[in-house]
């Protein structure tokens, strides 16, 4: 249970005293802070390796999307010469003449 302050009229601190209970708060501190201290070293490593995995995806997705684009752009370039080739096809066949013995 914590002591409870009481305030008397002439109750000086001492330096030393201030002293004791500076360095007991502060070694109190470093004893909570010391578990989130050696969290951030092991998320500094993990976050290194996610920025590094996450780089090499963004190149992938990059040029996969090259790829596709020109892919993409040779479809619709063999999509238009099909449908020429198609009507083209379509007016031959309607124009020849077939010959039966």
């Amino acid at each position: 249970m914590r002591k409870k302050l009481i305030r008397q009229k002439n109750n000086l601190v001492t330096k030393d005293y201030l002293d004791r209970k500076l360095d007991a708060v502060e070694v109190y501190i470093d004893h909570k802070l010391e578990p989130i201290l050696e969290f951030m070293k092991k998320f500094e490593g993990y976050h290194e390796k996610v920025m590094n995995k996450l780089d090499w995806l963004v190149a992938k997705y990059q040029k996969f999307d090259h790829e596709y684009t020109a892919a993409s752009e040779r479809n619709n370039r063999i999509d238009g010469r099909l449908d020429s080739h198609e009507k083209r096809i379509s007016v031959l066949e309607k124009k020849a003449v077939y010959k039966t013995s």
